[in-house]
């Protein structure tokens, strides 16, 4: 399953935590509904990059389990407060119950009679006497309509056998050739990587940014490169770059911790950018990791108080 594997990188470009907050405000209401006790503890199976608990946990203690190692990963950076356990939704055995056991659409994933069951009875084994379970595939017999294209506000990603292979109005070629020489380990491959950079940055295809910024490394031995990517990210403008940057926070802070310093003591260094932030900031569906990462920020760098406090009014 490339998309989350080799290709788990990608996923935050593909289905970004935003686009989650209205369906999952709805299985929120849909849980309380059913439930005949308060509910505190809910356990996700195939949790994937947790997008959906990024907004569940405001309101629940969440334990995620996924198989995938790549998609977990985008889980704990987005969501450090919940518990995360690898595991397969057909077999887990946590030996404790939950509150609520919730499914989103991995459950499409059993592909057979014999496995909807087998992940159906470990939903059932986790939960607590008078909780509840709730399951929430895309489609059902009745709705299901094949077809390759996945939509979110960004626009359209096609994707055939799981890998991604063109936008409308785009392309990935970028993409895949960002990837290939991104060990920037010889002067051929840097050369290489800061070429599509610049291509990227000259489309002003705001899609990119998450890719290039996913880039970022604290431990990269190629610090110019880092700082291209930046250069270059800025230079889509004051609102797609402070929203991507904002977007970012969850996956980045774990390996590119000084790199998002270096990032926002430049974005408070200007006004234009400064303003942009604040505008992102309320918008954006998890105010929590941008107000960490923003006090943490301000401990270390306090001259830029008064920047991030007009960030951080509401």
């Amino acid at each position: 399953m490339n998309l989350y594997d080799e290709l788990a990188d990608w996923w935050p470009l593909v289905s970004p935590p935003s686009d989650y907050a209205e369906e999952a405000a709805e299985y929120l209401r849909l849980l309380r509904a059913a439930a005949t006790k308060p509910l505190e503890t809910v356990l996700e199976l195939g949790s994937g990059g947790g997008n959906n608990a990024s907004h569940l946990k405001r309101d629940f203690r969440m334990t995620l389990v996924e198989p995938s190692e790549g998609m977990r990963a985008h889980s704990i950076a987005l969501n450090p407060e919940c518990e995360h356990l690898l595991g397969d939704m057909r077999t887990v055995r946590l030996g404790r119950t939950f509150d609520a056991v919730f499914i989103h659409d991995a459950i499409e994933y059993m592909a057979s009679e014999e496995d909807l069951r087998a992940a159906l009875a470990t939903a059932a084994e986790h939960v607590a006497p008078g909780g509840v379970a709730l399951v929430a595939p895309d489609d059902t017999r009745e709705t299901f309509e094949p077809g390759l294209t996945r939509r979110g506000e960004a626009g359209a990603l096609t994707l055939r056998a799981g890998r991604a292979t063109r936008w409308d109005g785009g392309t990935v070629e970028w993409i895949k050739e960002l990837e290939s020489c991104s060990k920037l380990s010889t002067p051929s491959e840097v050369d290489a990587f800061s070429r599509v950079l610049g291509d990227m940055a000259r489309s002003k295809d705001r899609r990119y940014l998450p890719v290039m910024l996913s880039y970022l490394d604290d431990d990269a031995e190629a610090g110019d490169v880092m700082k291209v990517i930046i250069g270059m990210a800025e230079s889509f403008g004051a609102d797609d770059y402070v929203s991507a940057v904002i977007g970012m926070l969850g996956v980045l802070r774990g390996r590119a911790r000084d790199w998002l310093e270096v990032i926002h003591w430049r974005i408070f260094s200007s006004d234009e950018f400064t303003r942009a932030y604040r505008v992102a900031r309320l918008g954006h569906a998890d105010d929590a990791v941008v107000r960490g990462f923003l006090e943490d920020f301000l401990k270390e760098n306090p001259e830029k108080q008064e920047r991030v406090e007009f960030v951080l009014t509401e």
